[in-house]
């Protein structure tokens, strides 16, 4: 991760990060040599093919993987909208302000949301680097118009006429529905566990569910669907260009940013080793397809796949030495900054402004290990006994 402006940085940098101080890579114990891989954010502090901190580890170990965050890139891809749907994102933006920036308005809207039995009550604010906030706001908005329309035309609001255009909510509930999508997409790359085989899984699935909506599917959107059957001002022909531009556009998007992995094709055995071929993983190297037709045979191993994740089935083939270290070059890897983010996120909780002088290492310890089971036996090994 690169500097950022955070209240305890010398923290950050103690418990998530080492310096390169020598060529060796040696710091606190740790060789360089034995990192597989770097995930980054994409600032140039990290990706400076000079100076950057990828390059200065990449002299140091040229084996290793650089990567950069897969949530960051869905959200850099996500940025290019088509300017007649970004002014309604823009009007959102502006009613939502306009609500929740007054304390009197906030209380309002909030009394006449429950007066009315609606579902919410309140508006979201919008943020640009929270990556769930447009598809949450745009969601929230779209379920309270009713509300929202009332309440502009009572203030004498210039975009209280928005809403009874049914274009304009048209284009909202569509940027609601695809943006939700897109929401579920990243939070399913979130997680403890995941790697870069199911993170890429995940990614071409969607690929080519936008690819079937660009070809004139776009009528599966739930939020679209619903208000074109209730209106009888606008069809879905009259919008269908448009949308299928943005689906172009935003396909185009993910393809830049986001490109097919020829390298995780080589690792699709990682994912299901017992329904590959052995002549589609390649060359025989060093007994490698030998080792892998042993693993198919083997009927306990194979119940046993079915019953753990990724990670831990690979670890605890000690047996299949060949196998274990080919697997490690696609699950090692971080594909996201999830855990990075989280690490931060917990020191922001435990260190605040009320507890400035707080050494956290042991709270950020058993904060971010609590899934850890330890190891009784080696602990009590390691202090006298009494």
């Amino acid at each position: 991760m690169a500097k950022r402006a955070l209240p305890y940085k010398d923290d950050f940098l103690k418990f998530g990060f080492t310096e390169i101080k020598d060529r060796s890579g040696l710091k606190n114990n740790q060789y360089w040599s034995n990192c597989v891989g770097i995930f980054s954010d994409g600032a140039p502090a990290m990706l400076g093919n000079r100076i950057g901190f990828c390059k200065r580890v990449q002299e140091v170990n040229s084996n290793v993987v650089i990567i950069h965050c897969f949530l960051h890139r869905e959200n850099l891809a996500t940025r290019a909208i088509q300017p007649e749907l970004n002014s309604v994102l823009q009007d959102v933006i502006q009613i939502v302000n306009f609500i929740k920036a007054r304390a009197l308005n906030s209380r309002i809207f909030h009394a006449m949301c429950d007066e009315m039995g609606a579902q919410f009550v309140n508006l979201l604010y919008h943020s640009d680097v929270r990556w769930l906030s447009r598809g949450k706001i745009l969601k929230r908005v779209m379920s309270l118009r009713l509300e929202i329309h009332i309440f502009l035309k009572e203030k004498k609001h210039s975009l209280a006429d928005k809403f009874n255009d049914d274009l304009w909510v048209s284009k909202l509930a569509f940027l609601s529905d695809i943006f939700g999508r897109l929401n579920e997409l990243n939070i399913e790359m979130q997680g403890k566990n995941r790697t870069m085989v199911n993170i890429g899984e995940k990614i071409s699935s969607f690929k080519q569910k936008l690819e079937k909506l660009s070809r004139g599917k776009i009528a599966t959107f739930t939020l679209l669907s619903e208000f074109l059957e209730d209106s009888t001002k606008i069809t879905l022909d009259d919008i269908k260009l448009l949308l299928q531009e943005y689906l172009n556009k935003l396909q185009l998007e993910l393809d830049r940013y986001i490109p097919e992995n020829v390298e995780l094709s080589k690792y699709s055995w990682v994912r299901n080793p017992f329904e590959i071929s052995v002549h589609q993983v390649g060359e025989d190297i060093c007994g490698f397809q030998k080792e892998l037709l042993d693993l198919q045979a083997d009927q306990v191993v194979k119940e046993n796949f079915s019953q753990k994740c990724l990670t831990q089935f690979w670890a605890q083939l000690k047996d299949k030495p060949i196998l274990k270290r080919e697997s490690e070059k696609a699950l090692l890897p971080f594909p996201t900054t999830y855990l990075c983010e989280a690490g931060f996120s917990t020191l922001v909780v435990i260190k605040t402004k009320y507890r400035n002088r707080l050494d956290p290492q042991h709270d950020m310890r058993c904060a971010l290990s609590m899934n850890i089971n330890p190891n009784i036996e080696e602990l009590v090994e390691s202090v006298q006994h009494h």
